[in-house]
Formats: C-alpha cells, structure tokens, sequence
C-alpha cells in the first residue's frame, strides 16, 4: 500500500550537507506511488472477483467474473492495498457476457440500500474507503437511460424482454369527451354532456378514466341568453361567453412519444338570437402514474387495457328562429409506456 511522504519531508535543511539524496529520492517514489493510486493516476487494469471478493491495486478497474460465469456478486472489497479515505472506479469488463452485481451490504454501503448491476458498458461506479467499509460516490448509467421502451397505445399482451427482472411504466386513462353547445333561439335544448373515458389497466393496476364535460345551456325561453356548461368532477369550464367553444382538456404527457389521455374541445354553442352556451372540455387531469417501478421476470406476459377516448356530447337542438349547437369532441385515448 503506497501512502504519501509525511510532512515536512521536502523541507530545506538549514545545512546542506545535512541534505539526505536517498531519502529525497525514496520520499519523491513514495509521492509517485501514491498518487499512481487516484484515479486517472495509471490505466485501468482488469480484475477477477474471487469469491465475492475484489482485491484493488490502483484508482481504476474493469471487474470480470470469477473464472468467466455469466453473472458474479461483488459483496467485498478488500483494503489490502489502498489506504483509508482511497476512491476507486470500477467499470464492467465484459457486459455483454459476464454480468457482475455490485451487491450491498455491511462492507459495501450503496446509495438507498440499492444493488448495482453493470450489465452495459457505459455503467460504472465511484466508491470510497472509510475503515474497513467501501461507501458509494456516484454511479453512472444506473438510471440515466432505460435499456428499451415499449409504447403501447391499443389493448393486448405486453411480453417482458429475457433477463430484465424490473420494468417502469407511465400510465394514462382516457381523455373525457367535451359537452355539446347549446342550441340558440327561443326553446333551444341544452347540449349533452360528454361520456367518461374509458379505464387503463396494465396488469391489473387500474387508473380510471376521466369525467366528460358538461353540455352548454340553450337559450332561454324567455329570451335569457344560454350559459356555458361547467365540467362534471375536474374538467375545466365551457365558455362563459355565450356561443364560445369550450377549450381542449388536460394534457398528461406520460412520454417521449406524445400526449395521451387530454379530454375532447366542448362544442361551440349556436349563434343568433338566445345564443346557446359554449360546451365545457372533457377532463385530461386524471389519476396517472410516471415510471411506476415493477418486479417482473423474462418472458411474463402482462395484459394490457387502453381506456378509450369518451365520446362528445351532443350539440343542443335549435329553438324557434335560432340553430342547434356543435357537438362536442372525443377525448384521446389513453396509453402505456414501458422502459427497461
């Protein structure tokens, strides 16, 4: 174990023939030796774990199984050679074919208790010795970027990739249709409210679609303009104004793909005398989940429910001397996205 001169040791004697060239010399090794050990300090070498056990010698190391097993656990890290308050980087030295676990423990403290799986090669992890427990600096690639994702945007079976034994999804329901505008002129019907959206279940989690929105007011009979329908349970307001189209629902991103799940535009209520109210939005503001984590195996096969967009509500009827309403529009469906 290669450890730094002590102090003082390149201090000027006050005489030059008290001036020591060997001890010079031996204390300049010792300061090279030393700092050879951070990392960087000299390239990496390759290791075998050896019963569990990882015997460092420098500041860099790609780690291999023992005797070239397709999957290893490293459980100890022996301090033999590197000294107390050391860092050291281990990097895989074959992903692809000999996995090894970074597993914790009493003698390899990991952040949040969670093993490390270097199983591709931009994985690596930082760790420092205190005593006679390696305590975890950094990881890379742990969670960085998912090794595959699956966007699933209609019902079916989703078939866990060999060998991954997590997954993460994000969820959305069906988007609520938005309510119908309301019929104008004296008479005039109310527009129907928009249907729910249908639920998503990914293996039996289910999240439930969101409400539809309400239908905008005709005009009145007594010559009283229509009202803007309000959305049943979250979704957002029809048109105050009177004749205005409600806006469009929630936008739940869930993925790089695109946004699933919003609620449909209210109809436009009708123009004229008594204008109708505006239809309200269906609800996009739903339950839903984002990089849920979930323990699976290779080969299980998970079923998959998209909930479907509800439908729009339908536009008021015309009144005496007045026109109907715009129906409202469907919601989006739902989706499911998987990463690995």
């Amino acid at each position: 174990m290669a450890d730094f001169p002590a102090d003082n040791t390149f201090d000027v004697p006050a005489t030059l023939a008290d001036f020591d060239e060997p001890d010079f010399a031996a204390a300049m090794q010792a300061l090279l030796e030393a700092s050879r050990q951070y990392p960087g300090g000299q390239p990496a070498t390759k290791l075998e774990i050896a019963a569990g056990v990882l015997t460092p010698t420098r500041g860099i190391h790609t780690v291999d199984t023992e005797a070239g097993a397709a999957t290893d656990y490293l459980t100890s890290i022996a301090t033999t050679n590197m000294r107390d308050g050391a860092v050291i980087i281990l990097e895989p030295y074959d992903a692809d074919n000999h996995v090894v676990t970074i597993q914790h423990g009493t003698a390899l403290q990991l952040a949040n208790g969670a093993n490390f799986v270097m199983d591709t090669t931009y994985k690596k992890i930082k760790l420092r010795r205190s005593g006679a427990v390696w305590y975890e600096v950094w990881r890379a690639g742990g969670d960085v970027a998912a090794r595959g994702q699956q966007w699933i945007a209609a019902s079916g079976n989703f078939t866990v990739p060999a060998g991954i034994t997590t997954i993460w999804y994000s969820m959305a329901p069906g988007g609520g249709g938005g309510g119908g505008g309301g019929g104008s002129g004296s008479g005039a019907g109310d527009g129907a409210s928009g249907s729910a959206g249908g639920s998503t279940d990914f293996g039996g989690d289910v999240i439930f679609g969101n409400s539809g929105g309400g239908g905008g007011f005709g005009g009145g009979v007594t010559g009283n303009d229509g009202r803007g329908g309000s959305a049943q349970n979250t979704g957002q307001h029809g048109g105050d104004s009177w004749g205005i189209q409600g806006g469009r629902g929630g936008l739940p991103a869930i993925g790089p793909l695109g946004i699933y799940g919003r609620g449909g535009k209210g109809g436009t209520g009708a123009a004229g005398t008594n204008p109708g109210g505006g239809g309200a939005s269906g609800d996009g503001f739903g339950t839903m989940y984002i990089r849920k984590p979930k323990s699976v195996t290779g080969g299980q096969v998970i079923a998959v429910t998209i909930g479907a967009g509800g439908a729009g509500g339908a536009g008021g009827t015309a009144g005496s001397g007045g026109s109907a309403g715009s129906a409202g529009q469907a919601g989006q469906a739902g989706a499911v996205l998987v990463e690995w």
